[in-house]
């Protein structure tokens, strides 16, 4: 077993963030503020609730870049008045983001405890469910004030893959000013509109060390030449991978700008790279020149060994609107693994659609979604590319998950969900997925498949609260069990997960 804290910069960071944890009643001592929410994914029904208020013009702003800095405006705190008051709303109710907003509009001080057990690893994740492992506890506290947000979380893990029993994951410290936040820490991240995927960032693999500016605005600019964009939000980060690799700890970067030109449409773009690292150079020429796209070379190019990095670019987009009793949206998203004429090529993709069934006593919420992880997946598909990488040869992967697709590359995954919100209490739905994994049958570094299978995925999943405590019940089934490394070893799968705040 592998001591738990291995890598030096993930050494110091949890030791500053350690130092940082010492001055919490400091932190704390200011009254809390509700004038925008940081909100971490993981959570369906707070973002389907989300999703229908921002269909129906309630919330402005875009919402498919997680953590989200949500904005509560005085349109969105008259909808959480009416909601608390029992008065009858004609559209969406949101009794679970409701009562978030409430909570942080008192100071507290409670620290939450939360454990899931399984009987065996997940071979998939998706935004509402990301274990990564058969059993884990975790003791978590966040804290929000005038100065900005903090959550120290310390979580052990019973056998995981990358024997890290110890972690800080979900970690961070972050400044706030005005519209803007500065911060450091592990947290998940959401890229763009997918429930069952994200393709440039999901929440598959462990979160990432990171250093982070985040800025969101949900009104317009206030000068002309920017007015066009309408509400935006604005991310960029750097991190540092793990050092088992075949070029240890480089650094990964990340760029996105989401935006709302209509009242209905929203845009994002979004970049990542993974560069530097050992015996690779790392200066501030390198950057600008991976910033600026001069990072592919062809094959047989002489300079093809002093590529800056491996980077991802692409676009999203998401039309959402009421339609009688409904929302309704349709979402997309295309990253190009390559550049051509300064602009992404080779990409992969994702398309779906969602719409909510708004009844007088519970909301039902209808999923369907197709990704497909093969370069030019439209046509011709070019396969062992994605996530991959000729100098980079760990690919875009931490600690064996991708960071994008949770099947990783070449793989085909299409989705079915129906959940129903009966309350901010109460849950249930289920997933129905047909995958294709591996489709060409080499192995290519896809830890999910090493061969070309397909199968159909079931699960069955609950949320309810009872005595105070928030559990989780999901029951699933895989009608074929592909060769894996990530420990996967069982076709039928139950978990259970709760989580409490201590008095």
């Amino acid at each position: 077993m592998q001591p738990a804290l291995r890598s030096g910069p993930t050494k110091r960071f949890i030791h500053w963030l350690l130092v940082i944890a010492s001055v919490t009643p400091l932190f704390k001592s200011t009254l809390l503020h509700a004038n925008t929410l940081w909100l971490l994914p993981g959570d369906l029904h707070l973002r389907s609730e989300i999703q229908s208020l921002e269909a129906v013009n309630i919330i402005s702003q875009p919402i498919n870049t997680w953590p989200l800095p949500l904005a509560v405006t005085p349109k969105l705190k008259e909808h959480c008045s009416q909601v608390e008051k029992a008065l009858p709303i004609s559209g969406p109710s949101s009794p679970k983001l409701c009562a978030i907003i409430k909570s942080r509009l008192k100071p507290s001080n409670q620290w939450q405890l939360s454990a899931t057990a399984r009987t065996d690893n997940p071979l998939l994740t998706d935004f509402g469910y990301i274990p990564r492992t058969e059993t884990q506890l975790s003791l978590s506290n966040f804290i929000a004030s005038n100065l900005g947000e903090m959550n120290l979380s310390i979580q052990f893990l019973e056998d995981p893959l990358d024997e890290h029993p110890t972690r800080l994951d979900g970690s961070f410290i972050q400044a706030s000013l005005k519209n803007w936040r500065l911060g450091v820490g592990l947290i998940d991240r959401w890229w763009g509109p997918g429930w069952r995927n994200g393709m440039i960032l999901s929440t598959n693999a462990r979160p990432v060390p990171t250093i982070y500016l985040t800025g969101a605005n949900e009104k317009s600019s206030k000068y002309w030449f920017l007015n066009w964009l309408g509400p935006w939000q604005f991310t960029q980060f750097l991190g540092r991978l793990e050092s088992d690799r075949t070029i240890d700890s480089p650094l990964l970067w990340g760029l996105r700008f989401n935006f709302k030109p209509t009242e209905h449409l929203e845009l994002g773009l979004s970049r990542t790279a993974i560069w530097g690292g050992e015996g690779r150079p790392d200066n501030f020429s390198t950057f600008v020149d991976l910033f600026l796209g001069k990072d592919n070379y062809s094959a047989n190019d002489p300079n093809k060994a002093n590529e800056p990095g491996n980077q991802l670019g692409g676009i999203d987009f998401q039309y959402s609107r009421k339609v009688f009793d409904q929302t309704l949206s349709f979402y997309g998203e295309v990253i190009g693994e390559d550049e051509a004429g300064g602009l992404p090529s080779r990409p992969v993709g994702l398309f779906g659609v969602h719409w909510s069934w708004l009844k007088a006593d519970y909301k039902l919420n209808t999923l369907v979604e197709y990704s497909d992880s093969a370069l030019d997946f439209w046509k011709d598909a070019i396969f062992n590319s994605a996530y991959n990488h000729g100098i980079y040869q760990s690919g875009y992967r931490y600690y064996q998950r991708a960071l994008g697709a949770s099947a990783d590359n070449d793989s085909r995954q299409h989705n079915l969900g129906i959940w129903i919100n009966f309350s901010e209490t109460r849950q249930a739905g289920l997933w129905f997925s047909h995958l294709t994994l591996n489709r060409d049958g080499i192995f290519s570094n896809n830890p999910v498949s090493v061969t070309n299978i397909s199968l159909n995925q079931y699960e069955l999943w609950q949320n309810i609260n009872w005595q105070n405590i928030d559990w989780t019940l999901r029951l699933g089934y895989l009608t074929e069990l592909p060769e894996n490394r990530l420990k996967v070893g069982k076709k039928s799968y139950f978990s259970i997960g709760m989580k409490y705040l201590l008095p």
